[in-house]
């Protein structure tokens, strides 16, 4: 799941899906706050006054990829930020920036351990090697909570918009050609991942890496401004609308809708999880967009993620191409090319309905899964998706053929599979290893220890 994770065009969920999986699943607190002192100390190890500092937490309902995250809040002149937040809030992590003013420090996230406590923390600054200010899609500055990733498995939140310093490790050896990410955060509608590569030189203080466009060759330099690197995001090439079953607008209300994932696939029809996938949220109003690559010729997926109404159920099997010429189609043979697509999909009925709970406390809660189809063998089974569902209470339309649902708690090793055959949109229970479950108007719930 979290190699799914880390190759998604929105990462909000990287570091909350790693702490969650240290995170146990304990019932909501009594209503109150905790306030949390941040200490930032600078290069030189002395109070650093102006960061911005704010902190992330996983999302308390509907999207489990929501951006959950609080207020920034400048430091003091004992480089000290004082934030609250909810005491029922889990997974936090930290994010401090500097002002754009300071070339030399670079921005941080601690996702180190969970954060959501009033445990005070003490955050020093590490030089960066590298300006860079991010650019929406429309050439517009791109909203703050972007995300990059130095190719050295590290990764930070930008706190605001506008220029933004990265650092490298110190292990990082030079002259090596190295992918570097950026990620659009939720706000940047309609703008979608995009790599590059970099080459780090020197040492200490004057250590310093050079973005280039060409990933795997760092031949081609790219364009910056004053010294910055100017990373702009990928356009949408793929967009629609989603609307009700009888063909009618939506409108989701709060903490409900659909998120849109785009997956390539190998020949047998399994996802390809080495080909970057693209992820986006569905509008208030159905409306959707993502993106693809358009280089190599292949098969696409789209799989709508529902979340917050067991109505608005999670359905696949919607396919698009490339085609050898670099175009988009809908369809196989290739016909009708485009460099976009529009589409709109009506929601099918929900086939299979779940409320998944702690046999412990008798409560709902979010869970962690993966779905496998059998194969034509009839003996194996091959992943469809893995997702993870805030309130445990997920629903699915699925293509006819039997499927394992493999359950497990967030926070839990504990595994639980149900098996079922679809026909027609129709579900017939096949077996459950190992938990108790019922059946009440059309909706399974499944007890299993946490």
């Amino acid at each position: 799941m979290l190699k799914r994770i880390f190759k998604s065009t929105r990462i909000t969920a990287i570091v909350l899906m790693a702490l969650s999986v240290l995170t146990p699943v304990t019932p909501a607190e009594a209503s109150g706050t905790i306030t949390k002192e941040i200490t930032v100390l600078g290069l030189d190890g002395t109070p650093y006054e102006g960061a911005l500092v704010a902190m992330r937490f996983r999302s308390a309902a509907g999207s489990w990829q929501k951006t959950n995250a609080i207020t920034p809040v400048l430091t003091n002149s004992s480089g000290v930020a004082s934030l609250t937040f909810s005491n029922s809030f889990v997974a936090g992590e930290i994010m401090v920036q500097t002002p754009a003013t300071d070339a030399t420090a670079a921005v941080v996230t601690d996702y180190s351990t969970d954060h959501a406590n009033g445990n005070p923390v003490t955050i020093t600054l590490k030089r960066a090697a590298l300006r860079i200010v991010t650019i929406a899609a429309d050439g517009a500055p791109a909203p703050a909570k972007g995300v990059i990733g130095n190719g050295y498995e590290e990764w930070v939140t930008l706190v605001r918009t506008g220029v933004a310093n990265i650092g490298f490790p110190s292990s990082a050896a030079n002259n090596v050609c190295t992918r570097l990410e950026s990620y659009a955060s939720d706000d940047a509608v309609g703008s979608f991942r995009q790599f590059y590569a970099t080459k780090l030189s020197g040492s200490g203080e004057t250590r310093t890496a050079t973005l280039y466009t060409d990933l795997g060759t760092c031949l081609v330099e790219a364009p910056k401004v004053d010294g910055v690197y100017q990373l702009k995001f990928n356009a949408a090439n793929i967009s629609g609308r989603l609307l009700s079953n009888s063909g009618e607008a939506l409108s989701f209300g709060a903490n409900e809708g659909y998120e849109v994932l785009l997956n390539a696939l190998n020949s047998d029809g399994s996802v390809d999880y080495s080909v970057d996938d693209s992820f986006s949220f569905v509008g208030a109003d159905g409306s959707f967009n993502s993106f693809v690559d358009t280089s190599t010729a292949r098969k696409y997926q789209l799989t709508f993620f529902g979340y917050g109404n067991q109505n608005y159920p999670t359905f696949t099997n919607k396919y698009l191409w490339v085609t050898s010429d670099k175009k988009l189609s809908w369809s196989a043979d290739g016909s009708n090319p485009a460099d976009s697509l529009t589409q709109n999909y009506n929601l099918p009925l929900p086939a299979l309905k779940f409320n998944y709970i702690d046999s412990a406390t008798g409560q709902s809660i979010p869970v962690r899964l993966g779905i496998q189809k059998r194969n034509s063998d009839n003996s194996s089974y091959s992943q469809v998706f893995g997702w993870p569902y805030l309130n445990g209470q997920p629903s699915f339309a699925m293509p006819d053929g039997r499927y394992r649902f493999n359950f497990r708690p967030v926070g839990s090793s504990n595994v639980v599979t149900l098996t079922f055959d679809i026909a027609s949109n129709t579900p017939t229970f096949v077996s459950s290893t190992p938990s108790t479950y019922s059946l009440t108007n059309g909706v399974y719930t499944v007890w299993a220890p946490v």
